[in-house]
């Protein structure tokens, strides 16, 4: 019977298919006994690398344990040998302040005496101010005096004045009202000598008319004209001692007004001097005054320069101590930051020493752990569970169904940094990862219609716990934080507004990104990346 073609090639494939199967398992086989053998060696290799490792470990422990004692014993020294230095130190600044104590004491005993005689110079000086008051309010009570005295005497002439003058105003009345009675008398005894005259010419007309009558009374006539001589006689005596009389009069009268002006004279001429000596006590009271104020000023000037002295002494003793005191606070500074640099190298040593021990630690809990999984052999394996990871996992499963393909992962779930935690009902992403869905070997790989993946636009929220002004508060009273929005304005340019309002960043930050932006728009992606 012959088997058809079809039949026979399919049995032909099928022995091929064998052989190759056969060909393969033999070569997995010599691959594996190859595989065993080598990682026979590689384990007796690893366990001397590890006894070796070990050996070193221990070395590095004991030269660690022995650095440390050095580090420690040198620290003790150098501990010593500060707490001496500082001791020294303290020692001289003991006796440095003992000195400056003995100065200041000193200087404060020197001060007190000067003070003290400065005190006695003062009340003596008040003692002398005080006497020299004294006196010049004696010298102004007897002035006062004086000038009452002058104002009384001054009221005395003014009253004598004043009686004078009505003394001589009734003397003027009196000698005028004289010689206007002498003038009358004057002028009745005219009246009376030309009356008499007129009677003497009637009677000498009619004496004449009787003598023409009567000649014979010769003697009779003469007789009445020696009694007419003589009463003219008499009448012209009388005249002249009235005029004797006017002349006493007005002679008196002259001797009171030179007397009153005499008077005036002198009242005027002591009052002047009065006046004189007025003005040269007020002078020499102003020049006192004068004087006075010069040493009042000239004392407070020196008292002035004496209290800014003493200012100048006393800053300066402050800036001397406030630099022994920085000098000191330096010191200080500097053996703590010696201390401290110490302390963090030590503690530097031993967290180092930590880590080492940590490490070796973990390597020796991985090695067990490696060591309790079970014997199976793998024909390649993957590092990481990441997106990368399980993309060439799916492709080496996919190209070749039959290989055995182990994923190492550190974390316990798989995903890398492309994973997810609930909490609270909340969706949190880990990391910063956003999937870019024009790479080709995803669009091979992965089903976006069943990842359901949805666009993010360009920009980010800003989460701060001491919050930025201008943001959206969330949270409650005990943890209130701003969130606040960070725009690209070249691919949206409808938040221009919000990218340059956003309070992430200043307006000068901003404007220092459009020329590195303005160079990544004009360079290429090789550039950029020759640039990194």
């Amino acid at each position: 019977m012959v088997e058809p073609d079809g039949e026979r090639g399919q049995r032909k494939r099928k022995r091929d298919v064998v052989k190759a199967v056969f060909k393969r398992v033999t070569r997995k086989l010599r691959k594996t006994f190859s595989r065993k053998y080598r990682e026979a060696e590689r384990v007796a290799e690893e366990e001397v690398a590890k006894r070796e490792k070990a050996k070193a470990k221990k070395e590095e422990e004991e030269r660690l344990v022995k650095v440390r004692k050095e580090r420690e014993e040198a620290q003790l020294k150098a501990k010593q040998e500060a707490e001496r230095i500082l001791a020294k130190q303290r020692e001289d600044r003991e006796i440095a302040e003992e000195a400056e104590r003995k100065r200041i004491e000193q200087e404060k005993k020197v001060e007190l005496e000067r003070k003290m005689e400065e005190q006695r110079a003062l009340e003596k000086r008040i003692e002398e101010e005080k006497r020299q008051a004294e006196e010049q309010a004696r010298a102004e009570a007897e002035a006062k005096a004086r000038e009452s005295k002058a104002r009384e005497q001054e009221e005395q002439e003014e009253k004598e004045r004043r009686r004078l003058k009505e003394e001589q105003e009734v003397m003027e009345e009196r000698r005028m009202e004289e010689e206007r009675a002498v003038e009358q008398r004057l002028v009745e005894e005219q009246e009376a000598a030309e009356d008499q005259a007129e009677e003497e010419a009637r009677i000498s007309a009619e004496e004449k008319r009787a003598k023409a009558e009567v000649e014979g009374g010769g003697e009779r006539e003469k007789a009445r004209m020696e009694a007419e001589e003589k009463a003219k006689v008499e009448a012209e005596e009388k005249a002249r001692a009235e005029d004797a009389e006017k002349a006493r009069l007005a002679e008196e009268a002259r001797l009171a007004e030179e007397a009153r002006l005499a008077g005036e004279a002198r009242l005027a001429e002591e009052a002047r001097l009065a006046e004189e000596a007025r003005l040269a006590e007020e002078a020499r009271l102003a020049e006192e005054a004068r004087l006075a104020e010069e040493a009042r000023l000239a004392e407070e000037a020196r008292l002035a320069e004496e209290a800014r002295l003493a200012e100048e002494a006393r800053l300066a003793e402050e800036a001397r101590l406030a630099e022994e005191a920085r000098i000191a606070e330096e010191a200080r500074l500097a053996e703590q930051a010696r201390l401290a640099e110490e302390k963090r190298l030590a503690e530097e040593a031993r967290i180092r020493m930590e880590a080492e021990i940590a490490e070796a630690a973990r390597v020796a809990e991985e090695e067990a752990r490696l060591a309790s999984l079970p014997k199976t052999e793998y024909d390649i394996a993957i590092i990481g569970g990441g997106p990368a990871g399980l993309a060439a996992a799916s492709t080496i499963k996919r190209r070749a169904p039959n290989s055995n393909v182990a994923v190492l992962e550190a974390q316990e779930t798989l995903g890398g940094r492309v994973s997810s935690d609930k909490i609270d009902g909340f969706t949190l992403d880990r990391g910063f990862a956003v999937f870019i869905d024009s790479y080709p070997q995803s669009k091979k790989l992965l089903d976006y219609n069943r990842l359901k993946l949805r666009p993010f636009q360009p920009g980010a929220f800003v989460v701060t716990s001491d919050g930025w002004k201008g943001g959206m508060k969330c949270g409650g009273d005990s943890s209130v934080f701003e969130i606040s929005r960070v725009a690209d304005p070249l691919r949206r340019p409808q938040d221009l507004f919000a990218a340059v309002t956003s309070p992430v960043g200043s307006l000068m930050d901003k404007l220092r990104v459009i020329p590195l932006l303005v160079h990544v728009i004009k360079s290429s992606t090789d550039d950029i990346f020759k640039e990194v």
